[in-house]
């Protein structure tokens, strides 16, 4: 297939690359068997995956603040957990469906479980919280800069803790800020 005369990142290969100037020899990969071991995601459905997760992600988190505005923030996360749950398991049945890798139950013990009720409770749930507030007040398009610029205040926080700056972190945030106030209808 011809390929775009755009040039693309592929987060694959960004990992690869950052991992092979620190020197790092291993790295985990989160995946089901089917998709890891396969071509499919990477070289046909990446793009369009990461992109109509954005755009469910967002219209969810949209709708969830226009069709129910009696609820609270933890109402409102509850219903996009919900609805975030039954995709998941969706997608489960017709990778199963399909032949995707079963799960291996066996190796899920305590340690495991407690990583995902931490991951799960404690991280996802406030992160979604917060992000559900953000949209009520700011909007989906602020909210949305503020969520893209993540990695750029997560740098400043290193920065402050001695790590070394990085010019092409800060340029990726300004080209996000810049985004976000063109789609706003703001000059810059």
């Amino acid at each position: 297939e011809p390929r775009s005369p755009l040039p693309w990142l592929h987060i694959a290969e960004e990992v690869a690359s950052v991992a092979s100037e620190r020197g790092y020899r291993r790295l985990g990969l989160t995946g089901t068997h089917w998709l890891v071991d396969s071509d499919v995601y990477p070289e046909k459905l990446g793009a369009l995956a990461a992109f109509a997760s954005v755009v469910v992600y967002s219209w969810g988190s949209q709708r969830a603040i226009l069709d129910f505005p009696g609820l609270s923030s933890i109402g409102r996360t509850t219903v996009t957990f919900a609805g975030a749950a039954f995709i998941m398991a969706l997608a489960w049945i017709v990778g199963a469906a399909f032949g995707a890798a079963d799960v291996n139950w066996a190796a899920i013990g305590p340690t495991e479980i407690a990583a995902l009720a931490l991951y799960g409770i404690g991280s996802l749930a406030l992160s979604q919280i917060l992000w559900i507030v953000s949209v009520e007040r700011l909007g989906i398009g602020i909210a949305s800069m503020h969520i893209n610029a993540a990695p750029f205040y997560v740098m400043i926080f290193a920065v402050v803790l001695g790590a070394p700056w990085n010019w092409a972190q800060a340029a990726g945030a300004a080209i996000v800020v810049l985004g976000v106030l063109i789609a706003q209808g703001r000059r810059a």
